[in-house]
């Protein structure tokens, strides 16, 4: 007769009243929720370690999904019922370019869309982050439709106080002081998906801001709109080197709705871009009730899957970050049209050992890359080089003109480019003898579609 092997079994009720001790290494089963346990001889049973035992299915017991899913709530994608675009633009006087991103949230928190991103990595209570890195490397670790640059890193120390995901990093820091005004305030995002304005004079601390429910926290440069003003920066000798300085330029913002606005306008230190209240009032005509300004410069840069719309305008249009925006909503536009190498036009040239004239176009923004000279070139005077093929000329009528900047031996030119394709350049100063170059990494502008 074959010998049948049953273990001690009984319901949760009946083990919660008689809580008894098993022996060591004896099993007992509880034959309502399907948890096994074993005894070390001196625990009662309510507390010893459990073991779930699947269903005959395969699925765990009804009682404990109900459990699992009341502890961690199923979320959806990221990017569920959200969407993002690029849209390039030019300043009514024509001064200068910016493209503007829209996260439309569509109800959702804007804290669940984007993210904050140390690419470097960064441990809570160290002092600084990890190593940069490229946005295209972010965009690969992060898995984001789009990234673009966040805050600052000076003088060794991430500039601002710095809470990702309620947890505290840095505080204001001591960088952080009048002349410069850099880093002495902040808009955070609030748990609840609101968002609030934050200043290291009023007194705001970690504590209190974690306190409050601040989520994630974003700042370098003023606060340039609130409460759906501009903020007159330029009377405020806080400000004066925003105030003062003209460059390319982040900006981050949200509108009335919800949705999140982030402007990048080109430019480059002290030569073309844009500066003082100019800056609260560009976000203001797109929507924002508030905004602030990150980190500018050579940091400002976009990258689309990867791919950059804004380079930097550093030589080879691309800066290491060590503080990222992640956007996780997926773009409603067409995102990139492979690049093609550009027939030059007499008297244009190659410049040896540096890439040839190209053009590419991601998201309806055509990009220039690689270089062109002009031999024996007379200033101020302009130069046919290329004629642009149809799908990666200007989605305008009249013709653009974009400033591009030397770098190392290269000139500053101006690029013009009709809705012909015809594109032409001129340079205010000239070689003394041979080729007047220059790098084209930093020319974008809107492209038909």
């Amino acid at each position: 007769m074959p010998t049948r092997i049953q273990i001690r079994r009984d319901t949760t009720d009946r083990w919660s009243t008689i809580n008894p001790v098993p022996a060591i290494g004896e099993p007992v089963y509880d034959i309502t929720t399907h948890v096994l346990k074993v005894g070390d001889g001196n625990t009662r049973y309510q507390d010893l370690p459990g073991y779930i035992i699947a269903t005959s299915d395969g699925s765990l017991p009804t009682s404990v999904m109900a459990k699992l899913d009341a502890r961690y709530p199923l979320k959806p994608p990221r990017h569920a019922r959200a969407s993002a675009t690029i849209d390039a633009r030019m300043a009514a006087d024509s001064s200068y370019e910016y493209e503007v991103i829209v996260v439309r949230a569509d109800g959702r928190r804007v804290n669940d869309l984007v993210e904050k991103v140390y690419p470097g990595g960064w441990t809570p209570g160290s002092s600084v982050p990890g190593p940069s890195a490229s946005p295209e490397a972010t965009a690969a670790l992060t898995g984001a439709f789009v990234v673009v640059n966040a805050d600052a890193y000076e003088s060794t120390q991430m500039t601002g106080m710095q809470i990702k995901d309620g947890v505290y990093y840095s505080g204001w820091g001591s960088a952080d002081a009048a002349p410069t005004g850099k880093g002495i305030e902040a808009l955070a995002f609030m748990d609840d998906g609101s968002w609030r304005v934050y200043r290291q004079a009023n007194g705001d601390t970690a504590d209190k801001m974690i306190t409050d429910g601040v989520d994630t926290t974003y700042g370098f440069g003023p606060v340039v709109v609130e409460n759906g003003a501009v903020r007159d920066i330029e009377t405020d000798p806080t400000w004066s080197f925003f105030a003062s300085t003209i460059s390319a330029r982040s900006i981050l913002g949200r509108r009335p709705n919800g949705d999140l606005v982030y402007i990048l306008v080109k430019g480059k230190t002290g030569i073309a871009g844009i500066k003082g209240n100019t800056i609260g009032q560009l976000a203001l005509t797109n929507g924002c009730d508030a905004a602030i300004l990150l980190d500018g410069g050579g940091t400002t840069q976009g990258y689309v899957n990867g791919r950059p719309f804004h380079p930097s305008s550093d030589l080879g249009g691309v800066r290491g970050l060590r503080s990222g925006l992640a956007i996780h909503a997926p773009l409603t536009k067409p995102i990139r049209v492979p690049a093609v190498v550009l027939p030059l036009t007499s008297p244009a040239v190659a410049i040896n050992n540096l890439p040839a004239m190209s053009v590419e176009k991601i998201d309806g923004v055509s990009r220039l890359v690689g270089a062109v000279g002009i031999p024996s070139a007379v200033a101020n005077t302009w130069y046919p080089v290329t004629v642009l093929p149809e799908r990666f000329r200007p989605n305008t009528t009249d013709a653009i003109r974009l400033p591009v900047y030397g770098n190392q031996n290269g000139y500053d030119a101006v690029v013009s480019i009709g809705a012909d394709g015809v594109a032409q350049i001129k340079f205010p100063v000239v070689a003394a003898s041979g080729n007047s170059w220059v790098q084209l990494d930093s020319a974008a502008f809107p492209a038909v579609y």
